[in-house]
């Protein structure tokens, strides 16, 4: 429809595809089309790199050659008798009707609104990472609105997203255009609020340091309360300090010297018991470490 109802590339007489091109400065124009049978393409530009005239567009100065050229094919070839190595059929041909290609992508399916969801961390607000506790993370969802290269590999269509899409330096360029573009019809839904940073409070850096001092391992205790006491560096400070006595939660300790007194559970054998101790910093980060004891009343 670009082109006009009736422009070079149009055949009353049969169904075509093309598509032209034209490169900077009119240096190349290109038409590349085909029919159910047959495939051409055409150049046309200086050979020595020149710019051609504004009139060297690549429907303008490609289009006519290659409708001549398919036009003449038609003509030739479809006379010919059995013993030609190359002959196109003599009734028109009719493009068939592919089947529906479904992807996950909407840009891909002819949506130039694409939701996605995405993990946050609560604490930051920044994009969740494998170091951020699982009980911190919410998934939200997401609609934006970008040129094609923001949801697309080139390269690997269905693909994920790609995660850096500058990573293609075409991606600026086309993206410019397509902001403006839908700024100017009023469709600028770009969530302005999606993070773009990942969260750096929770990270392997700022993981507290834990160790029971108090009881040690493979100690046995013989009086009905256990006194716990542990050592904790937190770079962004101690939270608080939660006990476990074979799983069972035992108490909490929020200041220090991060000690606590266990009443050793009636329920607790004489044995062997796994005695836990979590320390939690300002940000929730956790680490903990895990002792045998052993219970002789």
């Amino acid at each position: 429809p670009i082109f006009g109802a009736n422009s070079s590339l149009y055949f009353s007489e049969r169904p075509v595809a093309a598509k032209t091109g034209t490169t900077q400065k009119y240096r190349d124009a290109w038409t590349l089309g085909y029919t159910p049978s047959l495939a051409a393409g055409v150049w046309v530009g200086n050979n020595n790199n020149d710019s051609m005239s504004k009139a060297g567009a690549g429907l303008a100065a490609a289009g006519p050659l290659w409708r001549e050229f398919i036009k003449k094919a038609y003509e030739l070839k479809n006379k010919c008798d059995e013993s030609d190595a190359f002959c196109l059929p003599k009734e028109v041909e009719q493009f068939a009707k592919p089947e529906p290609i479904i992807t996950n992508k909407a840009i891909l399916n002819g949506s130039y609104l694409a939701a996605q969801t995405i993990k946050i961390d609560k604490l930051s607000g920044a994009l969740a990472t494998d170091q951020t506790p699982p009980d911190l993370v919410m998934e939200k969802t997401i609609q934006s609105t970008h040129n094609i290269l923001y949801y697309v590999k080139k390269d690997d269509p269905q693909a994920d997203w790609p995660p850096n899409p500058d990573d293609d330096e075409q991606y600026k360029n086309w993206e410019a255009v397509a902001q403006g573009w839908l700024v100017s019809r009023g469709l600028n839904i770009t969530d302005q609020n999606t993070p773009n940073q990942t969260d750096q409070l929770h990270t392997l850096a700022n993981l507290p340091k834990i160790q029971i001092i108090s009881p040690v391992a493979n100690q046995t205790v013989n009086q009905p309360t256990l006194f716990v006491h542990v050592n904790i560096t937190a770079p962004l400070g101690v939270k608080q300090v939660d006990f476990f006595l074979n799983n069972e939660f035992a108490g909490s300790s929020l200041t220090a010297p991060y000690q606590l007194n266990i009443t050793v559970p009636a329920n607790i054998q004489n044995g062997q018991a796994t005695l836990i101790a979590r320390a939690y910093d300002q940000a929730l980060n956790r680490q903990e470490e895990k002792i045998i004891i052993y219970i002789n009343r």
